[in-house]
């Protein structure tokens, strides 16, 4: 018994070691198939490269890599509510956006945001932020 147990192990070793040496970008894909996390443009190229299309989960993740990278970095998914109480609900489940909505809907939901959201919570400051670096002009040469 403890034979097969060593052999299981041995045989799972290389993929973990495998899917330890991917970039972050990649990882966070692979893990649970959304990106998560903003990375650079360099990170996310490295993903793309790291990642094979043989496996189905890879190949669906250089999708969405390179569909982040087309977006500067943001990863989430575009979202098409424009509805005040799912930002807020989005925001104050976790501290940030998991989606991404439109600016109009965002300067809305912050008019909107409760007083005990504002006080206990990141969720203003987080809105601003997202208004200000979606609403940001490039800067011209």
């Amino acid at each position: 018994m403890t034979a097969a147990f060593v052999a299981l192990a041995l045989l799972a070793l290389p993929a973990a070691a495998s899917a330890a040496t991917l970039p972050k970008p990649a990882r966070d894909c692979t893990k649970d198939g959304r990106i998560d996390g903003k990375y650079s443009k360099a990170e996310l190229r490295k993903g793309v490269k790291a990642l094979s299309t043989k496996a189905k989960r890879q190949k669906e993740c250089k999708t969405r890599l390179n569909r982040a990278l087309k977006r500067g970095g943001d990863g989430r998914l575009s979202s098409s509510s424009r509805s005040t109480k799912t930002i807020l609900r989005d925001c104050a489940n976790d501290g940030w956006l998991d989606r991404r909505y439109p600016v109009s809907a965002l300067r809305t939901a912050l008019k909107k945001l409760p007083t005990e959201l504002e006080e206990y919570s990141d969720c203003g400051s987080y809105l601003r932020a997202e208004i200000k670096a979606r609403t940001k002009k490039p800067k011209r040469d």
